[in-house]
């Protein structure tokens, strides 16, 4: 069975079948609102039976394949932390089933998350064989950081604890865990502050992703101030924090405290801006500190190449960059410049990163950067390439746009963890409008951008022999899924020789892999051919090549 990595290239729709019955959500969002007002009162030891039975249910499911070895109870729940009505039961399941059954299991459990709030909607992902928990322990940032906290906090509901004989986290890699931490909370603060879906409609979920994010994230700064480990509670680290703090910082820390107390039913405030004031000065310290760690360290040399006459810039791109330019500058005070330019942060050579850098002193407000995201998202919808919205600050990047969860890998991006994108910042021919002034973001070629390369590369070949023309339907899907492995397959390849090439256009990965000696020059000018055309609305039909696609990819291995 793929791991859940490689599900996401195999089944790019499979997470909603695992969660049918989303026509039940206003009845579970009523229940969990009757249950966090009156979680004070006699009714929460019925709450906590109810939390003990979901678990019981969850873990009688998985008892009943024969293969399952361990069957966890993570984060807060896992933890005795729980706030009724709030706290998601994250359950992990381990096992040595074969693939018909592990896919049978993770149905079940999705189906559990259709019927009841308090089940994490994510629950079928955490659906393990003990090879893909190895893998995933020994090649990802998120999973090894997740399965590391694992290790001391998850508690066993049954079975062997596979989880504590993992070998201790490598020094070197507890940086880019960190990282990769901090995406996902920002992540999950986007899609309730500019996002649409349930945690930006529903006041409690807006309140304790606030709670949630504000709390992890100091959390992490706390440990890369002192070294000391993040396993307190963020009951704990927020205390900790309104200790040292002050004026009104330490206001809103308390009022954060006090909203928490409460099970996140009112905040005295508007809590999803006074997170984002502190969350971004925050973010923007996460970047200039971790550059000290390991993780960021250089590891080599590196080169972009990226000839602005080869790139996948359409007109409708350059057009729709300068319109927003020009609202900034009539609209903040604090602008400073915008930029556009590709990076291998992008699952898709033609997707565009628009960066709006701005003066740090100061920071837009909720409002402002709420109306920017609507005017972007109104204006691209004629632009057929993606663009994703960045806010740049001094020491990296943060998205603001909501777009799904599988954003996390790029959400957030400084200098040692996409180099190339900071590279191209500096040359003129990227710069869209305004005075730049970001000249200490020195790119670096990290030991953490070569490890995201490589994972992702593997996990691309893993899944060649298994792919079939449903999975990408279209003839551009399929063109950007070769261009990325082939883009990746020369990074990775030029790195291990001593200097890594970031090839950002199909002109430059096809001199990429003819300096490899592993170009196919006739292919590869099909494929370029056909992308320029689907770009500028013109269809191409790419199936007929997909036998020579497969056997040009698989002569990698």
């Amino acid at each position: 069975m793929p791991d859940i990595r490689e599900i996401s290239l195999l089944m790019p729709e499979q997470a909603g079948r695992f969660r049918w019955g989303k026509f039940l959500s206003r009845i579970k969002f009523r229940i969990r609102w009757m249950v966090v007002a009156t979680s004070r009162t006699p009714l929460r030891y019925l709450y906590r039976a109810i939390y003990k039975a979901h678990i019981a249910v969850a873990v009688g499911v998985a008892r009943r394949f024969p293969q399952t070895k361990a069957v966890y109870v993570a984060r807060s729940v896992g933890r005795g932390e729980i706030a009724l009505g709030v706290s998601d039961i994250d359950i992990v399941v381990v096992g040595a089933w074969p693939e018909p059954e592990q896919i049978r299991l993770m149905r079940r459990l999705g189906a559990l998350t259709a019927f009841s709030p308090l089940y994490d909607s994510g629950m079928w992902q955490q659906v393990h064989t003990e090879a893909a928990l190895r893998n995933l322990w020994e090649t990802d940032y998120f999973f090894q950081s997740r399965f590391n906290e694992g290790r001391g906090e998850w508690k066993l509901e049954l079975g062997h604890n596979i989880v504590s004989e993992l070998p201790p986290m490598p020094i070197e890699r507890l940086g880019g865990g960190c990282y990769m931490e901090v995406r996902s909370w920002w992540l999950h603060f986007i899609a309730s502050a500019f996002g649409s879906g349930p945690t930006a409609q529903d006041a409690i979920f807006r309140n304790s992703i606030s709670y949630k994010s504000v709390t992890e994230m100091m959390a992490i700064v706390d440990f890369l101030r002192t070294g000391r480990g993040i396993a307190e509670s963020r009951k704990q680290s927020l205390r900790r924090a309104i200790d040292r703090s002050k004026g009104e910082e330490r206001d809103f820390l308390e009022r954060l405290e006090q909203s928490a107390e409460h099970n996140h039913l009112h905040f005295s405030g508007d809590i999803q801006q006074e997170s984002l004031r502190l969350l971004l000065p925050l973010l923007d310290q996460i970047h200039a500190e971790l550059r000290a760690l390991p993780s960021f360290a250089s590891v080599g040399d590196f080169q972009v190449d990226a000839q602005p006459d080869e790139l996948l810039l359409t007109e409708a791109a350059l057009t729709h960059a300068p319109r927003l330019a020009e609202y900034l500058k009539r609209s903040w005070p604090s602008y400073r410049a915008t930029y556009l330019a590709p990076s291998t942060a992008c699952f898709a050579m033609d997707e565009l990163l628009l960066l709006i850098e701005i003066d740090p002193t100061q920071l837009p407000d909720i409002s402002q950067l709420r109306s920017l995201c609507q005017l972007h998202a109104e204006t691209r919808a004629q632009v057929p390439q993606r663009i994703a919205l960045y806010l740049l600050l001094p020491n990296g990047a943060c998205q603001l746009e909501f777009v799904s969860f599988t954003e996390m890998w790029r959400v957030l991006i400084f200098p040692a963890s996409n180099p190339d994108l900071f590279a191209l910042l500096r040359r003129p021919e990227f710069l869209i409008d305004g005075t730049p002034h970001g000249d200490s973001l020195a790119p670096v070629w990290s030991r953490f951008a070569y490890d995201v390369a490589l994972e992702e590369v593997n996990v691309r070949r893993s899944v060649l022999s298994r792919v079939t023309p449903d999975v990408f339907p279209s003839s551009i899907e399929i063109i950007r899924n070769v261009w990325r492995h082939l883009q990746l397959e020369v990074l990775v390849r030029t790195a291990a020789q001593g200097s890594a090439l970031l090839a950002l256009s199909p002109a430059a990965v096809s001199r990429g892999l003819r300096a490899l000696d592993r170009s196919e020059d006739t292919l590869l000018q099909l494929l370029e051919d056909a992308y320029r055309e689907e770009l500028a609305g013109r269809r191409s039909d790419v199936r007929p090549l997909i036998p020579r696609i497969m056997a040009y990819l698989t002569s990698f291995h």
